[in-house]
């Protein structure tokens, strides 16, 4: 193989090296793009996590009083039905 042979085929060999490093930098770019995506799509999630639990903490907040209010309101009516009942097994008159 005469040199002229060699350092053609040692410049092809060198050519073909550095055209599958710029295929491989490409590749790994779009593999580092999909995954930022994937992390962008996965923050996303987590804030509309977090904005549910703070809407659903708000909403208990507010309904939470409400409810307690409900179930008191309801013992009351309860005890008073109760306790009419009692006074009219006994004759008592309601007025």
């Amino acid at each position: 193989m005469s040199l002229n042979e060699h350092l053609k085929e040692t410049a092809d060999r060198s050519l073909r090296l550095k055209r599958q490093h710029i295929h491989l930098i490409l590749h790994q770019n779009q593999l580092l793009k999909e995954q930022n995506q994937l992390i962008r799509a996965q923050n996303n999630l987590l804030r509309q996590q977090q904005l549910q639990g703070k809407r659903q903490q708000l909403h208990s907040t507010h309904t939470q009083p409400i409810q307690m209010w409900r179930q008191e309101t309801g013992k009351l009516a309860l005890q008073t039905s109760l306790l009419v009942a009692q006074l009219l097994q006994k004759g008592v008159g309601v007025q």
